[in-house]
């Protein structure tokens, strides 16, 4: 059975999004990804996510300042 939330995984490592998409839909969770801050907030602006998972090291934008900017959306 399919839960509500919305998860929504953030990593520039490809292979670390699949493996975490894989893990979380296993549960029964829909889930989403994307390759870079900047890719998340589009995402964000479009569509909600109940929870969003991220890498904090990312080469644009870290997981830190997406969590600042996540903040300013949504305070």
């Amino acid at each position: 059975m399919l839960k509500k939330e919305q998860i929504l995984v953030v990593d520039d490592d490809v292979l670390m999004c699949k493996s975490l998409c894989g893990a979380i839909r296993r549960k029964g969770y829909k889930v989403e990804a994307v390759n870079s801050g900047s890719e998340a907030l589009e995402k964000l602006y479009s569509q909600k996510a109940t929870v969003v998972i991220s890498d904090i090291k990312m080469p644009e934008m870290s997981g830190l300042e997406l969590l600042n900017q996540i903040k300013e959306l949504s305070p």
